[in-house]
């Protein structure tokens, strides 16, 4: 299934890392104007330019632990691309754990809190 992303406008948290950044690049193969949300807003401008600039990408410093922040950039996005449709959460939040085999007992993700919080704000 393909989807018609001409004239949308993604948000994309996570943007530095290669997937934001792999997934960016295919949304904006199809059309779609990009906003790249990530801690390193180095890296996300610079993405931002080699997708087409500032009228189809842009970049900003977000941090998805900060629902302040984030409700900001949100409304920053839609102000400078006229709006927003869809948002991909791609952020991770925490860090490796080990294999998944080296485990003794269940384990519950960090970033499960800011999503159930995020979710139902």
């Amino acid at each position: 299934m393909k989807y018609d992303l001409a004239d949308r406008t993604v948000a994309i948290t996570g943007a530095a890392g290669g997937l934001g950044a792999d997934l960016a690049k295919a949304m904006r193969a199809r059309g779609a104007r990009i906003a790249l949300l990530d801690l390193n807003r180095d890296a996300v401008c610079e993405l931002a330019d080699r997708l087409g600039g500032d009228s189809v990408a842009r970049g900003w410093r977000a941090d998805v632990k900060d629902l302040d922040n984030l409700d900001q950039v949100m409304t920053e996005v839609a102000a400078h691309f006229e709006r927003l449709d869809v948002v991909v959460a791609g952020a991770g939040i925490g860090s490796a754990i080990g294999p998944i085999t080296a485990l003794r007992r269940p384990v519950r993700p960090q970033s499960s809190k800011y999503v159930i919080r995020s979710g139902f704000a």
